[in-house]
């Protein structure tokens, strides 16, 4: 209720709207979440709200702990997205999802089999994709 009373001091700046059917309704409304257990426990609820919302439990442990760091800060989804595929990647090369094991050799080793085995996914920007021949393609 008292967002209702910011939104009417600091927004407004007006003290002459009625929100008292606002604060009623809203009041009914928690008491209905109450009652049927829909309230949001602590530390679910809407990611990206400094929250970190719901995590797939099945994911690498690796992939769950970025997952809620990257909501926590507020990163958009296409951050999150694009950054869980690399790991992905990373964990398929190394066909082991316990990452803590690994260092600097083993993403080096990684990153090079990337640009000898698939270059086209080590462009760094659109027109880098001009540069990079089609996979299988002969050039000369």
């Amino acid at each position: 209720m008292r967002s209702v009373e910011w939104y009417q001091a600091l927004v407004l700046k007006r003290s002459d709207v009625d929100f008292a059917p606002f604060k009623r309704k809203l009041g009914e409304l928690a008491e209905a979440d109450k009652r049927t257990g829909a309230e949001s426990k602590p530390g679910e609820g809407m990611a990206g709200e400094g929250l970190q919302g719901q995590i797939d439990p099945g994911e690498p442990e690796a992939i769950r702990v970025m997952r809620a760091r990257l909501r926590v800060f507020h990163h958009p989804k296409s951050t999150e997205t694009a950054y869980v595929s690399w790991v992905q990647r990373f964990i398929r090369h190394l066909d082991d999802e316990h990452l803590q094991r690994y260092g600097e050799r083993e993403i080096g080793e990684f990153l090079s089999d990337l640009a000898v085995n698939r270059p086209e996914l080590c462009v760094r920007s659109p027109l880098d994709r001009l540069a990079v021949p089609p996979a299988g393609s002969v050039t000369g």
